[in-house]
């Protein structure tokens, strides 16, 4: 059971947690809303059908960022008002006073595991369905001529002289300069047949015949252009850039499956070597699926692991002021936790270490301990 003090700071916790949630979620779908309306091949209706669908996927990184900043302000606030030393001078331990911050994040953090392996893959399916509207246009085209569409955010145009039934005629891909990232050269794609094709990845590919580019290069604008001739040339115009992984469609469930029946082929192969070690060399997908578990664990376990690493900081601190466990919580949540996912993420990537992810988790929990232990000791004393 807990105590009275114990429900007391349990409470004021719950009280400031909702808000700053929905503060962090508001401001962050903001910014994303803001991202989407710049995309100017989207209309006003599309982005109204993809923002329900872009906000989960913040949650897993809002919740634990939003716990970060409830725990620093609610101890924070105790520090500076000096509550913190009268409980401790009446001999109540400052572990005891960051145990209602650990019990809360129990339930978040079983709330995360559930957003991370369920929630963010359907609404990864559900937007990159809402997102191929724009493309929409291109499924039943009819006959016509004259076609012409631009895409900025991906830096080129297209232009078709007629299109029916049988595909193509004329098709005319040119850069455009309105893109994000500078172009270097000027790149013209001429057609003389093609076809359109909506793939599953939520994008639009352009299968043309008999093309004919031209290349004119920047730093040489007064110089003769490159052209080359092809056969075929497949264009592939996504909204969101390539995808390099698709593993965000898959429950976590499905991910453990994809990982336990890779590591299966993986030992077959070694038993047997040659021609099995062969045909698993290349198989990728079982260890990106490890991958991707083992960072949707790292976030599940983020309010759980700030909670100890935040509550630490604030009470070795001691300010004055809440506002310095606050900015010291925040940056202490972004330098010894969040990076850390990041660079173990990527170097897990780069090393063939699919759990490097969580040591993320141990880096924080690690600062979080010594930090306790150190703000435990009297001042100028032993411990």
């Amino acid at each position: 059971m807990l105590s009275t003090l114990e429900r007391h700071i349990l409470a004021r916790l719950i009280r400031l947690f909702v808000p700053v949630l929905l503060g962090t979620c508001a401001l962050f779908g903001l910014a994303a809303t803001l991202r989407l309306l710049q995309m100017s091949e989207l209309s006003a209706y599309q982005v109204a059908l993809l923002i329900p669908w872009v906000l989960p996927f913040l949650l897993p990184y809002l919740v634990p960022l939003a716990y970060a900043a409830t725990v620093a302000l609610v101890l924070g606030r105790m520090v500076a008002d000096q509550e913190v030393l009268a409980y401790v001078s009446l001999g109540v331990p400052r572990r005891s006073l960051a145990w209602p911050a650990v019990l809360l994040a129990v339930p978040l953090t079983a709330l995360m595991a559930w957003i991370g392996a369920t929630v963010v893959p359907h609404c990864y399916q559900r937007r990159k369905e809402a997102g191929q509207a724009v493309f929409e246009q291109f499924r039943s085209l009819g006959e016509g001529e004259h076609l012409s569409h631009t895409f900025p955010s991906r830096g080129f145009g297209l232009y078709v002289r007629r299109h029916g039934p049988e595909g193509l005629e004329g098709v005319v891909l040119f850069s455009d300069a309105p893109a994000p990232k500078s172009i270097d050269d000027q790149v013209v794609i001429v057609a003389r047949r093609g076809a359109i094709d909506l793939d599953d990845a939520g994008g639009l590919t352009l299968l043309l015949e008999d093309v004919t580019g031209t290349v004119q290069r920047r730093e040489d604008p007064t110089g003769p252009p490159i052209r080359m001739r092809l056969d075929r040339y497949v264009q592939r115009i996504g909204l969101s850039g390539r995808r390099r992984l698709k593993e965000q469609d898959y429950s976590t469930a499905d991910l453990r499956a994809r990982s336990a029946l890779g590591a299966r082929r993986e030992r077959l192969a070694a038993a047997h070597g040659g021609a099995a070690a062969f045909l698993v060399a290349d198989d990728r997908g079982a260890f990106h699926a490890g991958l991707e578990v083992a960072t949707r664990v790292a976030l599940a376990a983020a309010p759980l692991v700030l909670a100890l690493l935040v509550s630490g900081l604030t009470f070795l601190v001691q300010a004055r002021s809440p506002l310095v466990p606050l900015v010291l919580g925040l940056g202490g949540s972004a330098a010894l936790y969040f990076f850390p996912l990041l660079v173990g993420r990527s170097l897990g990537e780069h090393l063939a270490l699919p759990a490097l992810p969580l040591a993320a988790c141990a880096v924080a929990l690690v600062a979080g301990l010594l930090a306790a232990r150190r703000a435990e000791r009297p001042p100028g004393g032993n411990a």
